[in-house]
């Protein structure tokens, strides 16, 4: 196994980071995410990675490696949504 962090608080601090950096490149785009998506993508996500892709053979990692990605798309989608809306309230003012 390859591991690109050593523990949860490595895996967080990279999952903040890169979450701010997907959720900018999405919103330059002109991409856009709405209350449904940041609530149910995460949900997919977990589904995904835990069942689809077998996340549960892998124990207790498993499940936190399923979990934390899910809060990556959760996080992603959340920040982009909260960038819309501050983009769309300083427009109100223009």
């Amino acid at each position: 196994m390859h591991y690109s962090f050593h523990n949860i608080e490595q895996h967080l601090d990279q999952v903040n980071k890169f979450s701010t950096i997907s959720a900018k490149s999405k919103f330059d785009k002109g991409k856009s995410a709405s209350i449904f998506t940041v609530l149910f993508a995460p949900m997919l996500r977990f589904v995904r990675m835990y069942v689809v892709q077998r996340g549960f053979l892998d124990g207790f990692t498993g499940l936190l490696v399923s979990a934390i990605s899910a809060h990556a798309v959760f996080l992603k989608y959340a920040k982009l949504y909260q960038m819309e809306k501050a983009k769309k309230a300083n427009n109100e003012y223009d």
